[in-house]
């Protein structure tokens, strides 16, 4: 059999918190309760059941989209129950749309679902809720099989708690525990205490006091040994949450008429209006559980182009309250409780109900407190919710394990004093706890069966809306698919290629499915086959483009191999042609020397510059070229040396010189020794012959080049006043690799590769001896790298008018990163962001924020806006609005409440120094900015900043 699994649920007005008991078997005493989260990931899911389009959504998901049509939510389903419509306040009326009057003069809400109007009690929609919390704790803890524990407050009927079984029944909920609220706080208050033998030899009796949304409770607890006993439990309905918030509608509503302007709407009577600015009081009222807290700004959105502004006053609303005499009422609970107990002394007091219970109601209680001669301070750091839920969790163990005796150690004897509402588990120990009978009136089970019905057939709707909703995310995702194949032309190159085609297919099917989502007869199927038609297409079409392209890439291939045929022979051709010219040019050079033999007995003639380059291309083979200072003539002298000695007994002279001024070659002389006359007729017997050839008769003259050639040199360059350049150059100018230096401040100002000049391929730029730039220059310009700019932002990628585009990373001094695709100055899609090492990475989608229900991410012209709904989840904050974050360039931290233009108003700000950050305060001290500790590494350039919840916080 598989191991039964403890769990409690505190289903709560405003939010309903789960808990469940971790076993220990091997250390029983470290067994212990957790929170347990829902689908969305929420602590606290809020207590709201939505309505979309026959869709029905609970918790969290009901919460984050309940503002797109407020008259399909519905709220305060738990003192609904049998609560006649009267009692409601108008204020509360007006902003829940959908609560209405009953035939029987009791709330009921009416909404529209899947078209139709459907009247639901709200029994029927508490059943809704706590099925899908249970199905989110099966998720969770991977549990086939529970032992549920459900609370309920102690001022509920008889008809109440009938009637919540009904709703249970409903949605077909049969196996679980009721106790009361006070019971279950009881037993987590003293549970492990009890474990521990505090209360064995000191009794204690502890005052619990707190405002609920229907009414407020009071009751003292005595613990003795392995007991406890409610000693008092006062409750009412004077004094309230709801009567609270009536308090703030008062005073917002005059501050609101005052400010609006001539576009904003009226509030009265205005459904939209009052639906969200309640959701805004929630928030205060968190906010004034401080009594630092005493201002506050709040922007109501009444239709026009900006929101109207208002001053929330404390002061002014604990006015209101006075004349309600809601204050002194809960006053006079408390007093009327302390003197019930008689000559019992009240060791501790605490407050449950924070989110409601601001100072006014803490001044009065320590009033009453003061008054009876208590010092005792009051506890309000407990969430009344999460205790319970935990208090419950430990009955459910409790009960479920009483005759194991491996849990013996942990199985405290207190829960023998809670008395069950009733016992329909099959899980709970029958030895501990005795079951209960169902007992329902004839016109119950008829109320019953009729909402069984309309529960089969929403649930029938729902599903299919989930359906549908499935299939249009499918039908989208492939048409996305299908766009960035178009767009990633480096992977996907026929989809890129094929773009007309695709685009063209796409439009058609995002014009069907626009037409089609606005039709509410549609199903699920339709979206499907539309969608299987859609893939065919594509695939259909990409088959096609693949053939054609294969056949059109094998045309191309024959094409070129024809071409670089013809191109082949055409080069052969003239390089014949060319070998053939050369030739025939050779043999007339060589005819022509022929003819200057035969007219010049010397050998000597002028020759043109066409055959003084013949004579230079030849040089080797041929003759020797030399400079001579003899004659007057332009041009060149052609003469004919041979070997040997020459006739009349001449000697050579050793350097090359033969009497009268003549030139010999060292390799021959003139005379009579040779064949004068005779010029070689072959080709090659002339390339072994040796001639001499002057370039001119005149007077020698200095060499030159026609063109100058490049100087390459490494020299030191005054690039201007103040500037040296000390490397490569050429011609005098920079280029190739260097370093350009300050004369004044001594220090480098660039290092690198240069190019006419110019900063140009890869190099570093330095400002005041720090590194400032880092990677590729293309004529002057910084293009791609590490640039650190003077705001204090580190940017690593392309760089384009000194800011990222394309792929890239924007770093802070604090450590705080961006990295994906930027375009404009802005990141863009989705983008890795990167906060510090205690907060998981966050991969954001900043052209989609608003999908995004628990982060908020926004990149502002001088900070990054940072929000995590969150991250304050747990302890005694959990129920609290996480605290904003503001990083700025230049490495300061903010954290608090901000005004709706992100605005620093209260909170810590971290001002950024050269070694560590300086903690500062702005406006008033918040409890939940005083518990986030931050620390950084302060020997970087990059401080890495890191955050730090303290643990005094889940105290």
């Amino acid at each position: 059999m598989s191991t039964v699994c403890p769990v409690g649920i505190d289903f709560g007005n405003v939010c309903t918190v789960m808990s469940a008991f971790q076993m220990n078997e091997k250390e029983p005493l470290k067994s212990t309760t957790l929170i347990v989260k829902d689908r969305n990931g929420s602590n606290c899911p809020s207590s709201e059941v939505f309505f979309d389009n026959g869709k029905r959504l609970t918790g969290e998901a009901a919460h984050i989209i309940s503002d797109r049509n407020p008259s399909c939510c519905v709220r305060f389903i738990k003192s609904s129950i049998k609560r006649p419509y009267s009692q409601v306040n108008d204020d509360i009326r007006t902003a829940i749309e959908s609560m209405r009057e009953g035939d029987n003069g009791e709330v009921e809400y009416v909404v529209n679902v899947g078209g139709k109007e459907e009247h639901f009690l709200p029994s029927h929609l508490a059943g809704t809720y706590i099925s899908d919390r249970i199905e989110d704790i099966k998720n969770d803890r991977k549990a086939e099989r529970m032992n549920l524990v459900i609370s309920i407050p102690a001022y509920y009927t008889e008809e109440q708690v009938t009637e919540l079984q009904a709703g249970l029944k409903i949605t077909g909920i049969n196996d679980y525990l009721f106790i009361t609220e006070p019971e279950a706080i009881a037993v987590e208050y003293g549970y492990y205490k009890n474990l521990n033998k505090e209360f064995d030899t000191q009794p204690l009796t502890v005052l619990f006091v707190g405002v609920g949304f229907a009414a407020a409770q009071v009751f003292a607890v005595t613990y003795t040994q392995d007991h406890f006993n409610i000693l008092h439990y006062a409750s009412s309905s004077e004094v309230s949450s709801g009567l609270v918030d009536s308090a703030f509608f008062q005073h917002i509503w005059e501050q609101y008429e005052e400010a609006k302007d001539e576009d904003s709407a009226p509030h009265e009577g205005n459904h939209d209006l009052y639906f969200r600015v309640l959701e805004k009081i929630q928030a205060l009222k968190k906010q004034f559980c401080s009594e630092d807290m005493a201002t506050a700004e709040l922007g109501v959105n009444g239709g026009g182009d900006d929101e109207v502004w208002v001053d929330v006053d404390l002061d002014q609303v604990e006015a209101e309250l006075a004349k309600k005499g809601v204050v002194e009422a809960f006053g006079a609970m408390v007093e009327a409780c302390l003197e019930k107990l008689g000559d019992t002394k009240v060791d501790r007091i605490e407050v449950c109900d924070q989110g409601a219970f601001f100072w006014p109601f803490q001044r009065a209680a320590s009033k009453a407190a003061a008054k009876h001669g208590l010092e005792c301070e009051l506890n309000t750091h407990r969430t009344t919710s999460e205790c319970v839920a935990r208090g419950n969790a430990l009955y459910a163990f409790y009960t479920a394990y009483f005759s194991d005796a491996r849990f013996a150690p942990v199985l405290s004897r207190l829960c023998d004093d809670v008395t069950p509402l009733c016992n329909f588990s099959s899980t709970a120990d029958s030895s501990c706890v005795k079951q209960s009978e169902v007992k329902f009136s004839a016109d119950m089970e008829a109320r019953i069966n009729a909402a069984v019905q309309l529960e089969a057939n929403v649930s029938s709707q729902s599903q299919s809306a989930r359906e549908k909703e499935d299939a249009q995310n499918e039908f989208q995702k492939r048409i996305s698919d299908t766009l960035k194949k178009m767009d990633d032309a480096a992977n996907w190159k026929e989809y890129a290629l094929n773009r007309v085609m695709l685009e063209a297919m796409i439009g058609e099917a995002k014009k069907w499915f626009d037409e089609t989502s606005r039709r509410a007869d549609v199903e699920a199927a339709v979206f499907r086959a539309r969608l299987a038609e859609l893939e065919k297409q594509i695939e259909a079409e990409m088959a096609r483009f693949h053939a054609e392209r294969e056949i059109q890439l094998e045309k191309e291939r024959v094409e070129r191999e024809r071409l670089e045929r013809i191109r082949a022979a055409e080069e052969e051709k003239r390089r014949k042609e060319e070998e053939e010219r050369r030739r025939v040019e050779r043999e007339a050079m060589l005819k022509k020397w022929h003819a200057l033999h035969d007219r010049l007995a010397l050998l000597t003639s002028h020759l043109t510059k066409t055959e003084f380059e013949f004579l230079k291309q030849h040089e080797k083979e041929v003759v020797d070229v030399k400079p001579t200072a003899h004659g007057a003539h332009e041009g060149s002298l052609l003469r004919r040396l041979s070997s040997g000695r020459g006739s009349r007994g001449m000697e050579m002279d050793p350097r090359g010189m033969l009497g009268r001024g003549m030139e010999m070659d060292p390799r021959g002389m003139l005379g009579r020794g040779t064949e004068e006359g005779i010029l070689p007729q072959t080709e090659e017997a002339m390339r072994a012959m040796a001639y001499c050839v002057p370039v001119a008769f005149g007077p020698s003259s200095a060499p030159r080049w026609d063109a100058p050639l490049p100087l390459r040199t490494k020299s030191v360059v005054e690039v201007e006043p103040g500037l040296l350049y000390d490397g490569d150059t050429l011609n005098g100018e920079p280029e190739g690799y260097g370093k350009m230096l300050n004369t004044q401040t001594r220090e480098v100002v660039y290092e690198g590769q240069f190019s006419q000049g110019y900063f140009h391929g890869r190099g570093k730029l330095y400002h005041h001896n720090v590194q400032v730039k880092d990677g590729l220059f293309e004529k002057g310009l910084f293009k791609e790298g590490r640039y650190i700019r003077r705001d204090g932002r580190i940017l690593i990628g392309k760089i384009v008018n000194g800011e990222l585009e394309g792929t890239g990373k924007m770093i802070l001094p604090s450590g705080v990163y961006i990295e994906g695709e930027w375009r404009n100055m802005k990141p863009h899609g989705k983008c890795k962001v990167h906060i510090c090492k205690s907060i998981p990475d966050l991969t954001y989608d900043f052209d989609h924020p608003d999908d995004d229900t628990r982060f908020s991410v926004a990149v502002k012209p001088d900070r990054i806006f940072y929000n995590d709904n969150y991250y304050l989840s747990e302890g005694r904050f959990a129920h609290s609005n996480s605290p904003l974050f503001l990083f700025y360039f230049n490495g300061d931290v903010f954290i608090g409440n901000t005004t709706g233009r992100n605005e620093p108003v209260n909170g810590d700000f971290y001002r950024m120094t050269k070694d560590d950050y300086i903690k500062m305060a702005i406006g008033e001290k918040l409890d939940i900015v005083s518990v986030i500790n931050l620390s950084c590494n302060p020997t970087l350039l990059v401080k890495n900043i890191d955050l730090e919840v303290s643990k005094d916080a889940e105290a």
